[in-house]
């Protein structure tokens, strides 16, 4: 719990929330140890996502035990109506079994309609899965958390729980559907309806078998990375750029191209490339890197979301402006899909549209996202914490360029004082804060000035203009590296060609590389064709 408080890789949902238990050495099964715990810690407030992904997780999995042993009874004809029940039972307001579809599929309704119906009524009425009720699967849910996960729900229906830890349906339908592998349709579900179930037989697809496994990885290439973000860390780039290159030639030839780690590697080089000014290579890099971890995890994953936002903020670099303000939205929607708004996350992507909107000078909808940055980082990192001065910074120069230099002073006064109590008044970032504000200060005085000069009707006096800066595109994408976490490290300019020197010809080894590898795969499908004819 004191990791996820400082841990930026805050977690999102269900797997990666086990990934970053896993990782501390706890299982799974003390989820409800971890819950109890949560509410002793002072913090807590900060740590109510944390709370909800937890809740939501012994929901889904204490559903998935329940899932496993009511399919055992059904008959292979009432899959789909087995089903998509079972899901009504969880997550719709009305739990009746489904005698047809909705006006969707007209082709499949048709089709069902020439079945015997009395068959049909008589296979739903005599089956034991047809019985389930939404009390009696939530009473099961509750006796598989106590037993399991040592955790009690007070609660006396699911939508209690819901409503009370604002948790999502429909990212309930979402984990439900990764765990059980159920494949529903893709429209819009009402779940709140109590006049007509959520869920009918046509809407569940298909199922696929989930199946756990080991993945393959490579030890000496894990320990290369680990070597290589160590020299990172010590400003040592060239020699983590080297390492990380050894160690995506390992994982490719161990693993193959489409792999976790190789995704990794790809986002590390990216980053690397960035850091060197070297946009283009950075924006390839994360692009391969995004594209990957689509085909592997899945559009949804949030490491995909990850990828999205990291490609956005170096789209902006590139000049590519509306590209990454279309990938803002896309992440912003995706995590409201996942989590919700209530998230650390959402204030990232929120603070960072409003960074883009504000370059292309739509203010207003830049100051709605800021806002709701900077509650949402109020809450989750502290009103005193050094990304609150952040935000309150970036909504003070959204405000300036607006003309509202009361607003702008009052956001900038709240950055300064947080600057000056977290990092002292001698700091460079105290000193700039102060510097603005000044210069803040100057500007609304020659407003107001030329407020009173127009309302005093005087045509002698002379009043300069107030003036409205336009944003400037290089001060908006420091902003943009700060939201992200991305810091850069002095270098010399000697080290600086170096460094580059270095990035573009590993590039050229490592597309040659490549190339040879998919030279050599068509002669070996060439040799096994000639060998068949």
């Amino acid at each position: 719990l004191r990791d996820c408080l400082d841990d930026p890789a805050v977690p999102m949902d269900g797997a990666t929330l086990t990934s970053a238990i896993h990782r501390r050495g706890v299982n799974v099964r003390y989820l409800g140890a971890i819950l109890r715990e949560l509410d002793k810690v002072e913090e807590r407030e900060r740590l109510s996502h944390v709370q909800r992904i937890s809740i939501s997780e012994i929901i889904i999995r204490s559903a998935k035990h329940i899932f496993r042993t009511y399919m055992k009874d059904v008959e292979p004809a009432a899959f789909s109506a087995a089903v998509s029940h079972f899901l009504n039972c969880l997550l719709s307001s009305s739990c009746f079994v489904p005698e047809s579809c909705t006006d969707e599929l007209p082709s499949r309704r048709r089709n069902r309609q020439r079945r015997s119906q009395s068959n049909r009524g008589n296979l739903l009425t005599n089956s034991v899965w047809a019985r389930l009720t939404s009390d009696e699967l939530w009473s099961r849910i509750m006796t598989d958390a106590q037993d399991y996960y040592h955790y009690t729900f007070k609660s006396e229906s699911i939508d209690e729980v819901i409503e009370k830890h604002n948790l999502q349906k429909i990212s309930l339908l979402r984990e439900m559907a990764i765990k059980t592998g159920i494949q529903v349709q893709l429209r819009e579900y009402v779940f709140e309806c109590r006049h007509k179930p959520a869920f009918c037989e046509e809407d569940v697809v298909n199922m696929f078998p989930v199946v756990k496994r080991l993945k393959p990885t490579s030890s000496d290439a894990a320990g290369l990375i680990q070597q290589a973000q160590l020299a990172v860390q010590q400003g040592r780039l060239g020699a983590g750029l080297a390492l990380i290159s050894q160690a995506l030639t390992l994982f490719s030839s161990v693993c193959g191209d489409l792999h976790e780690d190789v995704c990794m590697c790809l986002r590390l080089l990216g980053q690397l490339s960035y850091i060197l000014g070297e946009n283009d290579d950075a924006l390839g890099l994360q692009e391969k890197a995004a594209l990957s971890s689509e085909r592997i995890q899945g559009i949804d994953h949030p490491q995909t979301i990850q990828d999205y936002t990291h490609l956005a903020l170096y789209c902006f670099a590139g000049g590519r402006i509306l590209t990454s303000l279309q990938l803002l939205y896309r992440a912003r929607y995706l995590t409201l899909l996942v989590i919700g708004d209530d998230h650390p996350q959402i204030a990232v992507l929120d603070s960072m549209l409003g960074l883009v909107l504000y370059d292309l000078m739509e203010y207003e909808l830049s100051l709605k996202f800021l806002r709701e940055a900077l509650s949402l980082t109020s809450k989750y990192y502290g009103a005193k914490s050094l990304k609150h001065a952040h935000s309150h910074h970036v909504l003070a120069t959204v405000y300036e360029s607006k003309g509202e230099f009361q607003l702008a002073l009052q956001h900038e006064k709240e950055a300064n004082l947080i600057h000056k109590k977290q990092v002292g008044e001698n700091s460079d970032s105290t000193k700039k804060s102060s510097e603005y504000l000044t210069r803040l200060t100057e500007e609304a005085v020659i407003l107001q000035k030329a407020i009173s000069h127009i309302t005093s009707g005087k045509p002698s006096a002379r009043v300069s203009p107030p003036r409205f800066p336009i944003p400037s595109h290089h001060v908006i994408l420091q902003q943009l590296n700060l939201t992200c976490g991305i810091t850069f490290i002095p270098l010399s300019g000697k080290e600086f060609k170096d460094l580059r020197a270095e990035l573009s010809e590993r590039g050229k080894v490592q597309m040659e590389d490549l190339e040879n590898r998919v030279l050599y795969q068509k002669g070996l499908r060439i040799h096994s064709i000639k060998q068949q004819l």
